[in-house]
C-alpha cells in the first residue's frame, strides 16, 4: 500500500507537468494564429498568391529542420505512410492553398472565426465517426454553443450580407475539415511534435516546387520591398511555419486532439480583442455575444 502511494506521486506530478506543457503550447498556438489573421490586414497590400506565401511558410522551416530530418528520419519512417500523407495534406501545402484562396474571398474577421472554429466541431465528429469516440452531453452542449456563437458572429455582424453566400465560405469549411484530419492523423501516428513538424514541412516541398515551376517562378516575391520581405519571413516562416506548428503538435500530444483543436475556437475571440488596440476595431454587440457563447462552449467542452 505504501509503495502504491509513493508510486502515484510522481505519476500525478508527471500528469500535471504534461498538462501544463499542453496548456502553454495551446496558449502559444492561439497567440500565433491570432497574430496571423491580424497580419492578413497589414499584408493585404503585398498581393501575394497563396503559392508564393507557401515559400515563406515552408522553405525557412525546411532549412532549420534539415538537421532534425537527418537525425530522426528512421524514426519518422516507422510511422504509417497513410497517416503521414493525411498530415501533409491536412496541415501542409494543400491546406495552405485551400485556406489561402478561401480567405481571399472572405472577410478576414469572418474567416478567422469560421476556419479555426469549425475544427473543434469536426474533430469531435470525425473522432466519433471513425474511432467511435463517445461525445459526452456537456461536450455536445459546448460544441453546440461554439457553432451558435460562430453563426452569430458571422451572420449578425455588420457588413455586406452577400459575402456570407460566397464560395469562400465553402472553401474554408473544406480547409477546416482538412485541419481536423491532420489533428486526428497526428494523434494516431505516434510521432513526436518535432517529427510531425518535419514531416509536414518536407512533405510540402515537392508540390510547392512543382507549383512554383508551373507558375514560371516566384514573380510577386521578387517585387517585394526588403521590409515587406522581412515581415513575411518572420510572420510566415518563423511564427506560423515553426512556432505554431510545434506548439500545436505539443498541445495535441499533451492534451489530446479534441482539446487541442479548441485553440481554433478561442482564436477569433483573441484576434478580435487584439484588433481593438492594434487596428482600432471595436467589436459590435453581436460579435461580443458570439464570443461569449464561444468561450462558454470552450469551457464546457474542456470540462473533464
Amino acid at each position: 500500500m505504501i509503495l502504491h502511494q509513493s508510486d502515484s506521486v510522481p505519476s500525478e506530478a508527471s500528469a500535471r507537468r504534461s498538462r501544463l506543457i499542453g496548456i502553454v503550447a495551446l496558449i502559444v498556438t492561439v497567440v500565433v494564429w491570432s497574430a496571423f489573421f491580424l497580419s492578413l490586414r497589414f499584408g493585404a497590400r503585398f498581393k501575394l498568391p497563396p503559392v508564393e506565401i507557401a515559400i515563406f511558410r515552408f522553405l525557412p522551416a525546411a532549412l532549420i529542420f534539415l538537421p532534425v530530418l537527418i537525425a530522426r528520419r528512421k524514426r519518422m519512417l516507422q510511422a504509417s505512410p497513410v497517416l503521414m500523407i493525411l498530415m501533409i495534406a491536412g496541415a501542409g501545402f494543400p491546406y495552405l492553398i485551400v485556406a489561402g484562396y478561401g480567405l481571399r474571398f472572405t472577410p478576414v474577421s469572418d474567416g478567422s472565426t469560421l476556419l479555426p472554429g469549425l475544427v473543434a466541431v469536426f474533430v469531435s465528429l470525425l473522432g466519433f465517426l471513425f474511432y467511435r469516440r463517445l461525445i459526452s452531453r456537456h461536450r455536445i452542449f459546448g460544441l453546440a454553443l461554439i457553432v451558435i456563437g460562430m453563426i452569430g458572429m458571422l451572420h449578425l455582424s455588420d457588413g455586406d450580407p452577400s459575402l456570407r453566400l460566397s464560395d469562400g465560405y465553402l472553401i474554408l469549411i473544406g480547409a477546416a475539415i482538412m485541419w481536423s484530419v491532420f489533428t486526428l492523423a497526428f494523434e494516431r501516428s505516434g510521432l513526436q511534435p518535432i517529427d510531425g513538424a518535419v514531416v509536414i514541412t518536407f512533405g510540402s516541398l515537392p508540390p510547392l516546387v512543382i507549383s512554383i515551376l508551373l507558375r514560371g517562378g516566384p514573380n510577386e516575391i521578387l517585387r517585394l520591398e526588403w521590409g515587406s520581405f522581412l515581415w513575411m519571413f518572420v510572420a510566415q516562416g518563423i511564427a506560423v511555419g515553426l512556432v505554431s506548428t510545434i506548439a500545436y503538435t505539443l498541445a495535441i500530444r499533451h492534451l489530446g486532439a479534441t482539446i487541442a483543436s479548441l485553440a481554433g475556437a478561442i482564436t477569433p475571440v483573441f484576434a478580435t480583442l487584439l484588433a481593438i488596440p492594434l487596428l482600432g476595431e471595436i467589436p459590435s454587440g453581436s460579435s461580443l455575444a458570439g464570443m461569449a457563447l464561444v468561450v462558454t462552449g470552450v469551457v464546457l467542452t474542456n470540462r473533464r
